[in-house]
């Protein structure tokens, strides 16, 4: 995978695209009410929530003397298959319950947007590391990377439902800005267990400067990136995945690339549009059911003032493939007012 095929005219450069928001998106308006979900599944996110949380905040109490060991207890739990076996079924009580209430197709495609979020987002790493530390010991590195993984989960989880820890969603609701630099520093040489074998994400990046304002913003970017990183990791036929970012004047461009196998790209290219858009539109997968990149289309839409349509045609967000690398690629606000909140932070969504 060289760099240069990224200079290709097919993919937007990101001086090509400006942010169409007159204020800053600041990630509210895609979440929904513990109160909207079934009794049992609303109890499996508290509980993953609570274990993610707790091996964050267990990490930071000890990080200046660490004893690995007080880790081991989240570690078998993300390890255990009983958790698996319950993300399998997650959200099925309470897609039940919305058919019955006769709740309208729109209300049901939120709902599967954040339970996508809530089964895959970083928990996927998040259990596979689980898995290979139970089996090959406590090893500080993939401990450090577990413990960042639960970091991202329960802050996306908090982003998706709004009312999971109110006191901690408050604080991520103020202003606070956020570097590129700890995206780059999380995501490079992350390791991946994927169907028995470990796929490495490498990361390459000409932008050092600042991407969201807030923690609440900084989980819808983690959602579209935990998303594409993923879709990439479960897809590729390598054992490797990029990520690339570059800036413009107004935007970041991220691209996320992997190689695929021949029957891969006759798939996407008999069942997806000339321009791929299909993709993120829903429905065209060969391993899931496509609500992962719809869900980006509705972030990134946000986040530069235009309706999920319309960010795809103009390419704030798309996918290619060339020579046999599957690209997609994703654009997102830069910040360069420092110190400054960027306004009122009640405003998300598309523009009126």
């Amino acid at each position: 995978m060289g760099k240069g095929t990224l200079s290709q005219p097919a993919i937007p450069q990101p001086s090509d695209l400006s942010n169409q928001r007159d204020v800053r998106f600041d990630g509210r308006g895609y979440e929904l009410s513990k109160n909207d979900f079934a009794l049992s599944d609303r109890a499996l996110a508290e509980v993953l929530h609570a274990q993610a949380q707790g091996m964050y905040r267990t990490y930071l109490a000890m990080r200046d003397a660490p004893e690995y060991e007080r880790l081991e207890p989240y570690v078998n739990y993300f390890a255990d298959d009983a958790l698996r076996t319950s993300l399998e079924t997650f959200g099925d009580a309470s897609k039940a319950r919305y058919e019955q209430e006769g709740r309208g197709e729109a209300e049901l495609l939120e709902l599967r947007h954040i339970l996508h979020d809530l089964r895959g987002g970083a928990m996927t790493a998040l259990i596979g590391n689980a898995q290979l530390v139970a089996m090959e010991g406590l090893e500080p590195d993939f401990l450090l990377d577990m413990v960042m993984l639960a970091r991202d989960h329960a802050k996306m989880m908090r982003s998706a439902i709004y009312d999971l820890d109110p006191d901690t969603r408050e604080a991520e609701e103020r202003f606070r800005r956020h570097t590129i630099v700890d995206i780059v520093e999380r995501w490079q040489k992350r390791r991946y267990p994927a169907d028995g074998r470990t796929v490495a994400v490498v990361v390459d990046s000409s932008y050092r400067g600042d991407i969201s304002t807030r923690c609440l913003e900084r989980s819808s970017l983690d959602r579209v990136i935990y998303n594409h990183v993923n879709n990439a990791v479960a897809n590729t036929a390598g054992d490797r995945v990029q990520l690339s970012i570059a800036a413009g004047a107004d935007l970041v461009r991220f691209t996320v690339e992997n190689s695929i196998t021949d029957e891969q790209q006759a798939f996407l290219e008999r069942y997806a549009d000339g321009n791929f858009r299909a993709l993120y539109q829903g429905g065209v997968t060969q391993r899931g059911h496509g609500v992962g990149l719809s869900v980006c289309a509705e972030l990134v839409g946000a986040s530069v003032g235009l309706l999920p349509d319309e960010a795809l045609k103009q390419g704030y967000l798309g996918a290619l493939i060339h020579d046999n690398i599957y690209y997609a690629w994703f654009h997102w606000p830069r910040y360069d007012d420092a110190g400054t909140d960027p306004g009122d932070a009640s405003a998300s969504g598309a523009n009126d």
